[in-house]
């Protein structure tokens, strides 16, 4: 699993459209180093879509945003 890329990478969906990359971000960092998060964007609006991916550069860092993702709120959205 240690080696494995599928294991690093979280989809959050249901995220409020006003959230900003920079509070996505953060809502994830308790969990560990981030090496890369985007929220999916409107190609015409660059309005977020409502949901996003996180890479962390660990499993255990994913897992442990993957077991809290129901427990925590991002822009007043429930994850």
């Amino acid at each position: 699993m240690e080696n494995d890329d599928r294991f690093l990478k979280i989809f959050a969906f249901n995220l409020g459209y006003t959230l900003t990359d920079e509070a996505f971000r953060k809502a994830f960092e308790p969990f560990g180093n981030i090496k890369d998060s985007r929220l999916a964007r409107d190609q015409s609006s660059n309005q977020p879509r409502g949901f996003g991916f996180v890479v962390f550069d660990n499993p255990v860092s994913s897992l442990k945003a993957f077991e809290a993702g129901v427990s925590f709120e991002v822009s007043l959205t429930t994850l």
